[in-house]
């Protein structure tokens, strides 16, 4: 329960990041590109906070860890901006973003917790 918290803890500040960024750029960009950067952005900061706050373990990052939250990344990255653009269709801008965000959560959690870090939980 303590590990679910603190991933829902540090994911709402991840999920700020993201949408901090994304509500600066989608005012000048196209709102798939404002929502991949900031999307990476916000992944940037989730590698951080899981690798060494949520799914403590060793203080190494491995090559398979970058590898596998690479790729959860590229592919979040991309079903977050596609949710995005769709769900534009239907709400305002900032509401897509945010329901495409709360898509994912508990995708990552299971991946994450599973298979990412699985190894390295203290």
């Amino acid at each position: 329960m303590k590990k679910i918290l603190s991933y829902l803890a540090f994911g709402g500040m991840t999920a700020g990041i993201e949408f901090s960024v994304f509500l600066v750029l989608h005012l000048s960009l196209h709102i798939y590109v404002a929502s991949t950067i900031s999307f990476l952005a916000g992944l940037s900061a989730s590698f951080i906070f899981n690798k060494f706050i949520v799914f403590r373990g060793s203080k190494a990052i491995t090559k398979q860890e970058v590898v596998q939250f690479a790729i959860l990344g590229v592919v979040n990255s991309q079903l977050s901006s596609l949710l995005t653009t769709i769900g534009a269709f239907i709400f305002p801008g900032f509401a897509a973003k945010m329901v495409s965000m709360l898509a994912i959560v508990v995708w990552n959690y299971i991946i994450m917790n599973k298979i990412i870090f699985k190894d390295t939980q203290a």
